[in-house]
């Protein structure tokens, strides 16, 4: 499936809409935390974060998108402090367990901001459980 793809920097004019939408409601139902707010309250002030951290020179969002349609979005990850830190990979559901996330997340990545559940249990088998969680990178 991998062959079908490559990979692209972000371009906020075709990928902005698809990456808030999924960004937000992964983290908002993936998370428990977050999922006990009220969801407008999470939606209206995690945007705002999300729009500073994208606008950051030192992120970085990686695109994993159809060879032959650079539109159509199969994954992304958001990558912060100049490659050190992952903010959120995300996989569409057919084409997860592939080596898509492992493709787009980089070597240099030895922290990450955010956990799901399932992130949870990634982040422990991940470089042999050498990542750490931490949520105040920038």
């Amino acid at each position: 499936m991998m062959s079908l793809l490559k990979l692209r920097p972000y371009n906020a004019e075709t990928d902005e809409a698809y990456l808030y939408r999924t960004t937000l409601h992964g983290l908002y139902f993936g998370c428990d935390l977050f999922s006990k707010m009220d969801r407008l309250v999470f939606f209206d002030n995690y945007r705002k974060v999300l729009r500073a951290t994208l606008g950051m020179p030192s992120t970085s969002v990686l695109i994993a998108c159809m060879k032959n349609d650079p539109v159509e979005i199969k994954g992304y990850a958001i990558i912060l402090n100049y490659g050190k830190a992952l903010m959120w990979v995300f996989v569409k559901k057919g084409w997860r367990k592939n080596g898509m996330a492992k493709a787009l997340v980089p070597d240099s990545v030895s922290e990450v901001t955010n956990l799901t559940t399932l992130g949870d249990i990634i982040l422990k088998k991940y470089k042999g459980g050498k990542l750490t969680f931490n949520p105040f990178v920038m």
